[in-house]
C-alpha cells in the first residue's frame, strides 16, 4: 500500500539538492510533446533565463520541426534555452561542460532520479517552478 508516508519519502528522494542555486533546468524526460513545448514557450515568453543557468528542452525530431513551425522553438531560444532532439538526459554532459554543473531542476521524476544517480543535486517540482528557477537561477526564487 502507498500512503502519505510513502509519497513523502518518494518526493524527498527526488529532491537531493543541498542548495537553492540552480545551474541546469531540464525538460524532456521523456521527450516533450508539442503541448508541453507550448507550455514551456508560454511560460518563457518575453523572459530570459538567468546568466549561468543552462535550459534544455528535449523532444523528438518531428516534434521539434513542428515546434519551429509554430514559433515555440524561437520563443524558447530567445529566452536563452536550447532545444535538443533525440537524446536522453543520461547523455547530458554535466561534468564535461566548460563550467561543470552540480545542481539541476526538473519537473520529471524520471529525470530527477537519473540526475541524482549521477551525483547532481536535484530540485524536483512543477513546470512553473522549473521555469522560475531558469529565470532566477534559484529554486523558489
Amino acid at each position: 500500500k502507498i500512503g502519505k508516508k510513502e509519497l513523502r519519502e518518494g518526493w524527498e528522494s527526488l529532491n537531493t539538492a543541498k542548495t537553492d542555486d540552480v545551474q541546469v533546468v531540464f525538460f524532456g524526460c521523456p521527450h516533450l510533446t508539442i503541448g508541453e513545448i507550448e507550455k514551456v514557450a508560454r511560460l518563457l515568453d518575453g523572459k530570459k533565463k538567468a546568466d549561468g543557468v543552462r535550459l534544455w528542452v528535449s523532444t523528438a525530431e518531428p516534434i521539434y520541426v513542428l515546434a519551429q513551425r509554430m514559433g515555440f522553438a524561437e520563443t524558447i531560444e530567445k529566452a536563452g534555452g536550447v532545444m535538443v532532439t533525440d537524446t536522453c538526459l543520461m547523455a547530458f554532459p554535466y561534468d564535461q561542460m566548460e563550467s561543470p554543473a552540480t545542481s539541476a531542476a526538473t519537473y520529471s521524476a524520471r529525470a530527477a532520479s537519473y540526475t541524482a544517480r549521477r551525483g547532481i543535486g536535484v530540485q524536483y517540482g512543477s513546470f512553473e517552478q522549473c521555469i522560475n528557477a531558469a529565470i532566477t537561477g534559484k529554486w523558489g526564487g
